[in-house]
Formats: structure tokens, sequence, C-alpha cells
């Protein structure tokens, strides 16, 4: 079993979960504050809209490190937009990850492209989604991308509201040229380009600095800055918290009409001690949050799987680690965490993943709640070839 089976295991649970939500909420992830919230709106029959933050931590290559914003509007007018905004974000997690070139910027940028592939693969250009992220390094980058009409902004001194992104329409390229045209008929709002689309994208690529001191960042769905841009001004300057900033704008949103899912992603604070491996009493982990629920992917040393991890039946060969099993027959493929494993005296026992109905409380740390999901998987290290047993002992 090799570790591109294992990332787009990984991938594939990930966007099986990111389901349609509604729901804000504000927590703590280390020196960084972040809100999200989502909406389906006052006239939409579903919520199409996906946003999380997600933060990789390792015990290895700490330099590898993430923390990561990402919010992606499932385009309404094509197929199954929810399902393309899920794995839009899926896979860029994923290419994240597994990604294996020291320059950030060519990192997030393949992230980008990546997330069109596997969406422009399922759906033949059938399907798109926009898609908005910022992602923090620990080595001290941080970058913004953008490819759509959803929003990047943040907050400067003196209350200053500043947009990073432009939109990929004719209105928001015109409109940033400074040039006036009958910006209202339907065709200048059309998108130029989608995650989706196949060749031809260009992500937008811009630099955020200093990270120890990231004032608030927010990203928006077209649900929520289709109001006046002096309203969406008002609402985000005169907010004292991230958790102000989103239920203001996701409130505002239905009070004028609903008419789109809305959907709003806000973090500030130090992300260098978020991103810091020393000291965390919980290593090789991804961590994943949403509007209302985590999720916890716990990565296996390579030396404990090859020395564990691997049991064989008559019918298929079943990959196991900790908590998790995979099987290689692709009958069985789809059931990546039907069950969990859990150790109990001294024992293996097979039970059903732990969800808990509860819901976070605003301010709540995420690892004080019980509505979190723990998958343990392994992520191979770069470079490290883990052998398939059905294929036979040894590596290539």
């Amino acid at each position: 079993m090799n570790g591109s089976f294992l990332h787009d295991k990984l991938q594939e649970y990930l966007a099986q979960w990111l389901n349609p939500e509604e729901g804000h909420r504000t927590f703590q992830v280390d020196g960084a504050e972040v809100a999200i919230g989502s909406a389906i709106g006052c006239v939409r029959e579903a919520n199409e809209d996906r946003v999380l933050v997600a933060r990789l931590l390792r015990d290895k290559e700490p330099n590898r490190n993430f923390f990561l914003g990402i919010l992606c509007d499932g385009m309404g007018g094509m197929s199954r937009g929810g399902v393309c905004a899920s794995l839009a974000i899926s896979s860029f997690i994923k290419s994240l990850i597994s990604g294996k070139n020291s320059d950030f910027s060519k990192l997030v940028e393949t992230a980008a492209f990546e997330a069109n592939n596997a969406v422009y693969e399922k759906f033949n250009g059938a399907g798109g989604t926009t898609l908005s992220a910022v992602v923090f390094s620990a080595n001290g980058e941080a970058l913004s991308v953008n490819v759509g009409d959803s929003r990047i902004y943040r907050l400067l001194a003196k209350n200053k509201l500043d947009k990073l992104t432009v939109d990929d329409t004719l209105k928001g390229q015109l409109e940033e040229k400074n040039k006036t045209a009958q910006l209202s008929l339907p065709e200048f709002r059309s998108l130029l380009q989608y995650i989706g689309m196949g060749e031809g994208l260009e992500p937008h690529i811009f630099n955020i600095s200093p990270i120890n001191d990231i004032k608030p960042i927010i990203l928006t769905s077209d649900g929520i800055h289709s109001m006046p841009p002096e309203t969406l001004k008002q609402l985000i300057t005169n907010s004292q918290s991230v958790g102000d900033i989103v239920f203001r704008l996701i409130t505002h949103s239905e009070w004028i009409g609903g008419h789109d899912n809305a959907t709003s992603l806000s973090i500030k604070g130090d992300l260098s001690s978020t991103m810091s491996s020393k000291g965390k009493e919980f290593l090789n982990v991804l961590e994943v949050w949403t509007s209302t629920k985590n999720l916890q992917i716990w990565i296996t040393s390579p030396s404990r799987v090859l020395a564990n991890s691997f049991t064989e039946s008559s019918s298929d060969t079943k990959y196991r680690t900790r908590n998790e099993r995979i099987s290689t027959d692709e009958s069985v493929k789809d059931s990546f965490v039907e069950d969990k494993i859990r150790k109990d005296e001294g024992e293996q026992k097979i039970t059903k993943p732990r969800r808990s109905k509860k819901r976070l409380k605003a301010g709540e740390s995420p690892a004080e709640a019980d509505n979190i999901s723990i998958v343990d998987i392994y992520i191979p290290e770069i470079n490290v070839d883990v052998p398939d047993p059905s294929e036979g002992s040894g590596s290539e």
C-alpha cells in the first residue's frame, strides 16, 4: 500500500465528511482566534457553501506544519455545487499534505491546481466552485489564494478594510481598473474562471505578513459581500471580535433577503504559535474544524505501521492502524471509516466512530467538546515507501 493510495483515502473521507451546515461559532486554536459561520439563506433549497479551518502538526519535519482557512462556494447553476466544493477543499488539503515543493508559493499554487483537476475529472467541466484560502506555514510565510468570486479581506490599522482579491468576473475586472460599464448586466457577473474548469486556470496568490500578529482576515461567499460595500465595511470595522464579524455578516445577509447561501470565516492572532510543534501534547495529527463539528486524523509513524499494521485474511488484505481499518480490496474501499478499532483492557475492540450530538458553545475550546470525530490513518512522510502486503514483502 503506497502513500498515494492513503492520501487518496484521506481526501475521499474529508469530501464525504464535509456536509452542508448551518450555524456559527468562535474558538481558539492556540494563539489564533477563529470564527466560522454558514447559513442557507431564505431562498436557496440547499447550502452549497463549504468552509473549514485545518491544522497539520508533525513531530518530524515540523517546518511542513501548516494552518489553513478555506471557503468554497459551489456553483448552483452547475452540477452538484456542494459536492464540487467539498471535493475542492479535500483535494486542496491532500495536496498540501503530500506536496514536496519547498517553495511555499508553488506548494499553494499546486494545491489549487490539484483541486481544479479533481473537480474537472469528476464533472468534466459541468460542475464547479469558487475557492478562497489563506495558508500559513511554520516557516513564517502566509499566502492567500483565490479563484472565482468569493473574497478575502483583511482589517488594517485605523479600521481600513483591504480587499485582497479581485472577482474573476468582467464586473470585478473592470471595477479593479476603475472602468465603468453596464455592470448590472448578468453577463458581467458570470465567472471567467472557477475550480473545475480544467485547462487555463490562473490562481491569484497574494502575500500576507507578519503571521505573529494577524489582524482579522475575513473570507466571504457572495451571499455576504453582495451587500453594499460601505455596509460590509461598517459591519466589520465596528465589530469587537472575529465572532462578532461572522455573526453580523451572516445575520445581515438574511435581514436583506437571504437571496444566496451566506458563509464567512475570520481569523486573527499569533499564527506562529499555532503552527509550532514545540510543547504540543498531540503531534502527527491533522485537525479540522467547521461551523458545527471537529475532526482529528492521527498520523502513525512509519515504523509502527510496518511492524504492526498488516493483517491478512482469505478474502482480502486489511490495512490496519490504531483506530482504523482500510481495505485494499476494490469492493470495500468505500468503507474507509466504517469501523473503529480501539484498545480495551489490552485487547482490540471494534466499535463505531464516536460522534456526540453536543454543540459547541461560543468560545468553547474544540478540545473540550464532545463532538469530535477521531480517525486514525497512516500518512507516510516524504520519501517513505510503505510496501503493499498484497504485492509481497519489502520495498522497491
